[in-house]
């Protein structure tokens, strides 16, 4: 889990502001943990985290962005 969290950099600088982006960065974890679990997809953590990045504003249901990632992917990077 720790090395998927992707907190490169703190955007605050209080122990408040550190401790609460922690908390997102694992409670985010946590929900595509979930998800990933609910839906049984067989793709990685690493896998589903780099896919949501990449479609994080598209309008598009989780059961449908699994099915058809590999086309999506390919669509976004041409």
């Amino acid at each position: 889990m720790k090395g998927h969290l992707k907190i490169r950099a703190f955007w605050g600088e209080s122990e408040n502001a550190v401790r609460a982006q922690i908390w997102v960065a694992v409670c985010t974890y946590l929900a595509v943990a979930i998800v990933r679990k609910e839906l049984r997809i067989e793709r990685s953590m690493y896998e589903i985290l780099q896919i949501l990045s990449v479609t994080a504003l598209d309008k598009i249901g989780l059961q449908e962005l699994f099915s058809k990632t590999d086309t999506i992917l390919h669509l976004k990077h041409n």
